[in-house]
């Protein structure tokens, strides 16, 4: 039933989106451009994308929001401590391993990068200089998702996308790579449950500080990567 909710959703949004880009002169093989895969920097965009993902794990750690927080709330990590303590923290999904993969691997990554990169930034580069549409669908994308300890990460992971798309032009780039990172994301399906009950609070202190202090440095490091590839892209 869920399997089917969710074609259903995705076979409409196709639709509707489809209908949105005629209306904005672009077919969807204009959009898609080449969907050939050879003769592209994979080494290169793997490897920033890697940096990314390492990014969302530290902000699913908490980041740079619980050093923030605990300025306000000095016991917050207790807080968080004792709320992970003495139960374990299920990974396993909702979905079938299959029907998790089809949805997030393949469906939806093909849906939001025709959405976001495919309409919103073709229609916004033509109306605006290519940094504004840039950030403006990334930032779209990035609410999209509803996760405020995500945001960031996935705002940086959306410039990302445009610029492999831009760079590229080709939308089955960034396809390729959204799709890689969701299934990353969904190797967890594959592990029942995590446990911390073997932490003490004062090194699970420790964890969520260091990795706070590798959050910002790795945060700056991908803006800069991000910027002289925009850099790039103006010069090309």
């Amino acid at each position: 039933m869920t399997f089917l909710f969710w074609t259903t959703a995705y076979g409409i949004g196709f639709f509707v989106l489809t209908s949105l880009l005629r209306k904005e002169g672009y077919s969807i093989r204009e959009v898609m451009g080449d969907v050939s895969i050879r003769n592209i920097p994979w080494l290169v965009l793997i490897g920033i994308k890697i940096l990314l993902i390492l990014l969302s794990l530290l902000s699913l750690a908490g980041g740079i929001i619980l050093p923030v927080i605990s300025l306000f709330n000095p016991h917050i990590y207790l807080e968080i401590f004792n709320s992970l303590s003495g139960k374990e923290i299920e990974l396993s999904r909702e979905f079938t391993i299959i029907i998790t993969l089809i949805i997030s691997v393949v469906l939806a990554p093909v849906f939001e990068e025709l959405l976001f990169r495919g309409y919103f930034l073709n229609k916004w580069k033509a109306k605006m200089n290519i940094l504004k549409a840039i950030i403006i669908s990334s930032l779209l994308f990035a609410f999209f998702h509803f996760d405020f300890l995500l945001f960031f990460s996935y705002f940086c992971s959306g410039v990302f996308y445009s610029l492999a798309y831009l760079k590229t032009k080709r939308l089955v780039v960034p396809i390729i790579l959204h799709s890689l990172t969701n299934l990353f994301s969904n190797i967890s399906i594959l592990f029942p449950s995590l446990n911390i009950n073997f932490l003490s609070f004062e090194t699970f202190k420790q964890i969520m500080t260091i990795s706070s202090f590798v959050y910002v440095v790795l945060f700056l490091t991908v803006c800069y990567i991000l910027y002289r590839s925009y850099l790039t892209l103006e010069t090309s």
